[in-house]
């Protein structure tokens, strides 16, 4: 390799590492990979084994045919690559070593979903394989074969992948660095399908839509719907979940946060919501008194726009445990970031509730 090509490897290694949740990383990963091995696009898939499908995925361009994820289990076991991968053997592989261009342009796969895009070769490489799912990652490319140099590259940055995966994993167990993982079945959560159908709301997704105006029986607002219905479609092109601004729809008793999140254990989305605020300093009060006087020092320490490595030492206390702190003052609070809780911190202080500490 290069000098060139050593820096591109050495910031491609540098980002896997950084502290970040799964779609961050999904993001980084599909926007740097073809540098390293060229590409037209990058393929991140999230397979079910055992009945030959696919749950979701994220591309770096998203696919062209429109309602791709809502077709694609039609074929996907005409992948030339499916049967391999079921060995359970974690190595790289190209398809063009396992079907002729002719065969592959026989299959319903290319006809139909994957010649818009010009896909002609794929190189790919799994990871796990807990309960019969498994992730894939690999380079779609407009043209046939790749160099052993290029399949050396790829099965040396196997590993370093497949660590990012997991430590992202455990930073959303660990709800820490404005992780953003996937809230579990007691969260504010509507189940929503790869055609668009909406499921019951959980318990706490209907008081969050109680408190909505313009809706009858814990049903979602039109405008959610509409901005619904336009997030899934773009997401079943495997648009990237890092790419997708939140909706944010003002209710009478503050604004709600609506997020859509890809399924990880079969095909389609959670519809996340959240409170982000009330109309006055009523739920501020309400989030602050839930606070330790501990959790208290370090809101205002945040206030004053300390870092955690700072507050650590003033307390004299490590920085892991500023960071438990965080999580729980975070959850407290319904905010995710910093930022968010400063914004209802500065609405406490407008309603003459103070956060110092004691």
């Amino acid at each position: 390799m290069g000098v060139n090509d050593d820096n591109r490897v050495h910031e491609f290694l540098l980002n896997l590492y950084r502290l970040q949740d799964t779609r961050t990383l999904l993001h980084a990963i599909c926007n740097q990979l073809t540098q390293l091995i060229p590409g037209e696009n990058v393929f991140i898939g999230r397979h079910d084994m055992r009945h030959t499908r696919i749950i979701g995925c994220s591309v770096t361009h998203p696919f062209t045919a429109p309602g791709f994820l809502e077709q694609i289990n039609d074929f996907a076991g005409q992948h030339p690559l499916w049967e391999p991968i079921r060995s359970g053997e974690q190595i790289v592989r190209a398809m063009s070593d396992y079907a002729t261009s002719r065969a592959w342009h026989r299959t319903g796969l290319f006809a139909e979903l994957l010649r818009h895009d010009d896909v002609q070769d794929h190189l790919s490489v799994e990871f796990g394989a807990r309960h019969g799912l498994l992730t894939s990652i690999g380079v779609f490319r407009s043209r046939r074969g790749f160099s052993t140099a290029e399949m050396r590259r790829m099965t040396a940055l196997m590993p370093h992948i497949g660590r990012a995966l997991e430590n992202a994993r455990i930073v959303e167990a660990a709800g820490i660095a404005g992780a953003a993982a996937v809230p579990s079945d007691d969260h504010a959560l509507v189940q929503v399908s790869l055609d668009g159908r909406v499921s019951v709301p959980t318990p706490a997704a209907r008081r969050n839509l109680a408190s909505l105006a313009d809706v009858q029986n814990g049903g979602l607002p039109p405008a959610v719907l509409g901005w619904l219905d336009h997030v899934r479609k773009r997401m079943n092109q495997g648009l990237l979940e890092a790419d997708l601004r939140p909706f944010r729809y003002r209710g009478r008793a503050g604004v709600l946060e609506f997020r859509l999140y890809r399924r990880d254990d079969q095909p389609g989305y959670w519809l996340g919501m959240r409170r982000i605020g009330g109309d006055n300093c009523t739920n501020a009060t309400a989030s602050l008194a839930r606070l330790t006087s501990r959790e208290r020092e370090i809101v205002a320490w945040i206030r004053a726009g300390k870092t955690n490595e700072e507050i650590a030492l003033i307390l004299g206390i490590s920085f892991f445990t500023v960071k438990a702190h965080l999580k729980s003052i975070y959850r407290k609070l319904g905010v995710q970031t910093r930022t968010e809780a400063a914004v209802l911190l500065q609405r406490a202080d407008s309603g003459h509730i103070r956060a110092e500490p004691e």
